[in-house]
């Protein structure tokens, strides 16, 4: 009678721990699973990250530049000063900018272009760092825009330009 009693108890105790709870009951697919078959559900879509928008910045002589992801365009003609440009007007017809991309490549912009104006232009004072949309601007002498990426980019001064 006791093996019997202890048995009886034994499959009690293992029922109710083992039984099914309300908390364990299942749960709907999530959207990474099939919703019914043969069809599936749309991914998530992931987070985007805000798309940089362009910065402006003026170098203490005066040439303005836009500075992007990607590229760095400086203009050469600013109305009433000249860097490299070979015509005598400002804007002219020619090129009025100089351009380079993240990896160090010249860009040739549009003729007869020169930069929006923009209230949003940053002056840059010598002697300072600035950082835009991935680029380190080094103020001296020169204007370095150098990608943060590629060690690549441009350096403008009053009269003159070079990439690197």
């Amino acid at each position: 009678m006791v093996a019997t009693l202890v048995i009886l108890s034994v499959a009690v105790i293992t029922f109710t721990l083992f039984k099914p709870h309300a908390s364990q009951t299942p749960t709907a697919a999530t959207p990474s699973e099939p919703t019914a078959p043969g069809q599936t559900a749309a991914p998530a879509s992931p987070s985007q990250p805000p798309v940089p928008t362009s910065q402006y910045f003026k170098t203490p002589w005066g040439t303005r530049c836009q500075v992007d992801t990607d590229t760095v365009t400086c203009d050469t003609c600013e109305p009433g000063l000249l860097i490299d440009t070979p015509h005598s007007s400002c804007p002219g017809a020619g090129s009025n900018q100089v351009a380079v991309n993240a990896s160090g490549a010249s860009l040739t912009p549009a003729d007869g272009v020169i930069l929006p104006a923009t209230p949003t232009i940053q002056p840059l004072a010598a002697g300072q760092t600035y950082r835009a949309n991935g680029w380190t601007i080094a103020v001296s002498a020169w204007v370095r825009f150098t990608n943060d990426a590629t060690g690549h980019g441009m350096a403008v001064a009053a009269q003159n330009f070079d990439k690197f």
